[in-house]
């Protein structure tokens, strides 16, 4: 269960700039490439969004920076409402939510609502070494209408899911500030963003 029940609720007992930070650009694509629980939230996500978005999709990082004590900040992605956020995803057509989750394998889940990008996906990554299947929990599917991988303008998003094993490989370090990344990290990146230039 998290602990605050929506971005008011999170600033309200949290400092930014202290507690957590939250880093965007502009895009020209349509497309935006998030991650609502980077930093020390769920470790690697914001590094692997930004390294997909690179500089012509626009991009969106929620970090958490506390020494320690991070997962407080997570709010799930049917009540994450932070206005810089919900902003840039109106902006955009087409959300693609970058996620960490536990995992011994290194596999990616996908869920979400945009069915033919997603079919895009899910065959490049695996050309590339990396597993990618359905996420087995419907609650974790992506496809409540709020999530946030849904709040483009198409109301149809993707959302991406990196197990622990996976995100372990794409970095050397673990802290905010010494996460080194690897070649498993920039191949990933790449084939995500070559299935985005994609007509």
């Amino acid at each position: 269960m998290d602990k605050y029940l929506n971005f008011r609720h999170l600033d309200n007992n949290e400092r930014e700039r202290v507690d957590y930070q939250i880093r965007w650009q502009k895009g020209v694509t349509g497309l935006c490439i998030m991650a609502i629980h980077g930093g020390n939230i769920e470790l690697g996500t914001s590094e692997i969004a930004e390294g997909i978005a690179g500089q012509d999709h626009a991009f969106y990082a929620f970090e958490g920076i506390k020494a320690r004590g991070n997962r407080k900040l997570h709010l799930t992605s049917t009540a994450f409402d932070e206005p810089k956020a919900l902003w840039l995803a109106s902006m955009s057509e087409t959300i693609i939510a970058i996620h960490g989750c536990e995992g011994d394998e290194p596999l990616v889940y996908f869920g979400g609502l945009a069915v033919p990008l997603i079919e895009k996906i899910t065959e490049s990554p695996e050309a590339n070494g990396v597993a990618v299947e359905e996420h087995p929990t419907p609650e974790n599917k992506g496809i409540h209408p709020n999530n946030i991988c849904n709040l483009g303008s198409k109301g149809k998003g993707v959302q991406l899911e990196l197990a622990k094993n996976l995100r372990s490989q794409m970095f050397v370090g673990t802290s905010i500030d010494g996460r080194c990344p690897t070649e498993v990290f920039y191949r990933f990146a790449r084939a995500i963003r070559n299935v985005l230039r994609r007509p």
